[in-house]
């Protein structure tokens, strides 16, 4: 999955940043080279794959070249974090180069209208607001207590009950990444039909290894009209997935006897 997710991350990164080559001198020189070292490691990665494969195909259990071993602990280093935390962090990356590409498409585009901001409400003008806060806290006497002030105070506060939760998002986040899927799925429950809570379910049902709800979840993601950045995940995450199944079912098919 981290080659896959890898391979995505690269592309997308060159899709984004080669375009901007020729934009600036030595800010473009430094990003070529940088971009040709990574292009060159990649390929000698692949190279070493292919190093590591047995010589003897016919028998799986044979050496691989010893010194592809050696290169490849030179050219890798141990990834950090839980599986759950590289996940988030891919999920961050690819929401930055979302706005990357945004911002990018912005560039090529300067005659778009921007974004109008939402205009505030209420405009507070008064100029001795500010400068005498004690004024402003001080209570008045005319001013009586709201009757629905008073009860406000003396209710206890009430916790969500089941089937509401104020930001579901926030808490499946909370449950997935302390490894406590059943209960994100808890929170999802069984009516989601946004693609955030499905890409999210089906994140879930894969971490327990429950691959074709995982990818039905997937799927209804994907697939949804609202579409957004959780879709496009989905697509992704569901043809991952497919890819890994297929290979797991050939890789056992050869590995019989």
């Amino acid at each position: 999955m981290m080659k896959h997710s890898f391979a995505i991350n690269v592309g997308a990164a060159i899709v984004l940043l080669v375009p901007a080559v020729a934009l600036r001198g030595d800010d473009a020189k430094s990003l070529d080279e940088s971009l040709r070292a990574t292009v060159a490691a990649i390929d000698e990665l692949a190279g070493v794959e292919k190093r590591l494969a047995p010589k003897d195909r016919g028998n799986p259990g044979a050496p691989a070249d010893p010194s592809a071993l050696k290169d490849l602990l030179r050219l890798t280093e141990t990834p950090s974090g839980t599986d759950v935390e590289r996940d988030l962090r891919r999920d961050e990356l690819r929401d930055q180069l979302s706005a990357l590409q945004a911002k990018f498409d912005g560039l090529q585009n300067p005659g778009a209208t921007p974004t109008a901001r939402p205009t505030p409400t209420h405009v507070d003008d008064d100029p001795h607001r500010v400068a005498d806060t004690r004024r402003e806290t001080a209570p008045s006497k005319r001013d009586k207590p709201a009757a629905r002030d008073t009860q406000a105070r003396h209710t206890p506060a009430a916790f969500e009950t089941h089937g509401y939760v104020a930001d579901t998002a926030r808490l499946v986040r909370a449950y997935y990444k302390q490894e406590r899927f059943n209960e994100a799925l808890a929170v999802i429950g069984d009516a989601a039909a946004d693609p955030s809570s499905n890409y999210w379910k089906g994140r879930c049902f894969e971490k327990l290894g429950k691959r074709d709800e995982a990818l039905a979840a997937y799927r209804a993601a994907s697939e949804s009209k609202e579409g957004g950045p959780d879709a496009e995940r989905a697509k992704e995450a569901a043809s991952f997935l497919e890819w890994q199944t297929k290979f797991e079912a050939r890789r056992t098919e050869v590995a019989k006897p």
